[in-house]
């Protein structure tokens, strides 16, 4: 086992049929985890090697980029036609691979180089140090300089001149149209070092102006680049990458199973696959790009949706003017009302799903059925088809990683118009980029990032493909995110209702905060309804509940790959989770498994006779 230094910033694809790849056996529900990602491919490829394929996948956040790695490795041309078996070890290895080759990318030049910079995948990057050691020495002049470089994509000394310029494919426009204007160079440069104090660290308490700055990432320009890696694995890489990535499963399948993933021979044989298709590629437009413009769930691999949370109304309309001030890098039109905004939780804020359209109607309908009175299946909403730059722009893009916006506008069902739409964006100025297929006057929501639901068991159950199959939970110990919970409060504007919200973070995921003075107040709030993990019948230990086998990691103990302190690698969260148990519902129902997150307060409730109606109307 090889241990890089490879923190992922997030946090951080073809034709065949499903029948393919998968056995479609089971769903999987994938709890999003930040820069923690690589704890869902380490227990996918525990779970591939056990159960095959899934049928489908549904999350959230970080979730929506393995989701979508998970749908181009199950269309990969060396699963068609083998059998269950072969495909179950050649499935996982080829998850198992997704370390090794964000590695192999990161020790290539040109665009890929330029990611490794972005997510420190090289390992010899100190991403606070240099990059805000730049950015507060960077001139006016010097910028200007970088932008000039970077109309030679081809020049290999492109990146000498400063260490900011290797950023600038992913630096998010916005922030770039900025500094690119000398009147609004130094707003712009500030924002930038605050959006870099905060990359990350999920901060919500005291950036009062999270809602509206840009962030350092474009996350529509880090789909693309997570495309590069779903086309490679559903088979979009050529004849050559094809028949090495063969060769390499053909031989090692069998001998890497049970393992997390080994130096030596395999190694050396995905390796000159990677190559093999990375070979002459500098730019972005120079890969394949099949796979971000393919329509979630559209069933060529696993059936997939993505979660995320958007505003309407009212809310939508006073958010917009708001924006539109903040945008202009004009400091004097930059207002109190600005850090005091919050959504009408009762009319405008909504829980949403991107998938097929028939069947987010169908679970829409289910949920009615199955969970009346739960507060998150009231608040569901479908966007329906979309491609899958666009779903992964919305539910990676998270407050403090990037601002509220409102989703792609792009064309469905037609990937090469997609993808004509979003190159020409690439020509496009920075002040300009995106602006057409982003237009307030066309958006009938605004998207606010994947962290509304991390825990989508009871939609995947309000599915019929999945009423009666095992449901698993990719899940980790504790209760709901306190990033999550006290980005609700603040985006509701529910501080009086939750008086104890800044101390969620402080008191753990897992706090009762039934004995808190506070809780008075709060246990009429939403807050409680939905996340609080002391509320048997909030909707998060409803959600556990409702899982078949819960996969019980504890990533959360490993620290942030951002911190570069040893045993926090992105392998060693892929190892955590790959060795991690999978927890049935007897054996937390008979108290073998008790943590929260790992279980539910009604997996016991259930056990001893009680039914879930029963629990709700206790806690009521």
């Amino acid at each position: 086992m090889r241990y890089l230094s490879l923190p992922l910033i997030l946090a951080a694809t073809l034709i065949l049929p499903l029948s393919a790849s998968a056995s479609g056996t089971y769903c999987v529900a994938v709890r999003g985890n930040g820069e923690y990602a690589a704890g869902h491919w380490g227990g996918m490829a525990k779970l591939i090697e056990e159960k095959g394929m899934p049928q489908t996948m549904m999350g959230g956040s970080s979730a929506s980029i393995s989701i979508f790695l998970m749908n181009g490795v199950a269309q990969n041309p060396s699963l068609k036609g083998a059998s269950e078996e072969e495909k179950k070890r050649k499935a996982a290895l080829l998850v198992k691979s997704i370390p090794a080759f964000l590695q192999r990318m990161a020790e290539r030049d040109g665009i890929l180089s330029l990611y490794a910079a972005m997510v420190g995948a090289a390992g010899n990057v100190n991403f606070n140090k240099d990059f805000v050691g730049s950015l507060k020495t960077l001139s006016y002049e010097s910028y200007k300089a970088m932008e000039a470089a970077q109309q030679n994509p081809g020049d290999g000394t492109r990146n000498s001149a400063h260490f900011l310029t290797k950023f600038l494919p992913m630096l998010n426009p916005e922030m770039r149209a900025g500094l690119s204007d000398p009147r609004t160079f130094e707003v712009a440069r500030t924002r930038l070092l605050e959006s870099t104090a905060v990359f990350g660290a999920y901060k919500v308490d005291g950036d009062a102006h999270m809602f509206y700055r840009p962030g350092i990432v474009d996350f529509r320009y880090t789909a693309l680049i997570m495309g590069t890696l779903a086309d490679f694995y559903a088979g979009a890489g050529g004849e050559e990458t094809n028949r090495k990535l063969d060769d390499f499963l053909t031989r090692c399948a069998d001998s890497e199973k049970g393992k997390d993933w080994s130096a030596g021979a395999c190694d050396k044989m995905f390796s000159s696959a990677v190559d093999s298709y990375l070979a002459g590629k500098s730019d972005i437009r120079s890969f394949p790009n099949k796979a971000a413009f393919e329509n979630v769930g559209q069933a060529k691999g696993v059936e997939s949706f993505v979660s995320t949370s958007t505003m309407q109304g009212e809310s939508m309309e006073r958010f917009k003017k708001l924006r539109s001030s903040y945008s202009s890098f004009d400091q004097s039109r930059v207002t109190q009302e600005h850090a005091n905004f919050s959504v009408d939780y009762n009319k405008d804020l909504r829980f949403s799903y991107m998938g097929k359209s028939e069947s987010l109607r169908q679970i829409e309908g289910g949920l009615g059925k199955r969970y009346p009175r739960d507060e998150k299946s009231s608040k569901f909403q479908s966007l329906g088809d979309v491609p899958w730059i666009t779903a992964i722009a919305a539910s990676a893009g998270e407050p403090g990683l990037t601002n509220f916006q409102p989703l792609l506008q792009l064309p469905n069902n037609d990937p090469e118009a997609a993808r004509r739409l979003v190159f020409a964006e690439l020509q496009r100025s920075p002040g300009q980029r995106w602006k057409s297929l982003q237009k307030d006057s066309e958006a009938k929501v605004i998207n606010m990032g994947g962290w509304s639901d991390l825990h989508p068991t009871m939609a995947l159950r309000a599915h019929p493909g999945c009423e009666k199959k095992e449901i698993v939970y990719l899940n980790r110990v504790g209760g709901e995110t306190c990033f999550g919970q006290m980005l609700f409060v603040r985006v509701t504007g529910a501080q009086e209702q939750v008086p104890f919200w800044k101390d969620l973070c402080a008191k753990g995921n897992s706090y009762d905060w039934r004995q808190d003075p506070g809780f008075s107040v709060a246990k009429s709030s939403p807050w409680n309804r939905l996340y609080h993990s002391g509320n048997s019948s909030s909707s998060y230990n409803k959600a556990v509940h409702e899982a078949d086998t819960v996969l019980c990691t504890e990533w959360d103990s490993l620290g942030s790959p951002f911190s570069g302190k040893p045993g926090t690698t992105i392998w060693n969260h892929f190892t955590h989770a790959y060795r991690s148990n999978l927890v049935t519902r007897a054996e937390r129902g008979a108290e073998r498994e008790v943590r929260p997150g790992c279980s539910s307060p009604l997996d016991r409730k259930s056990s001893a006779g009680e039914t879930e109606e029963d629990a709700v109307d206790s806690a009521r």
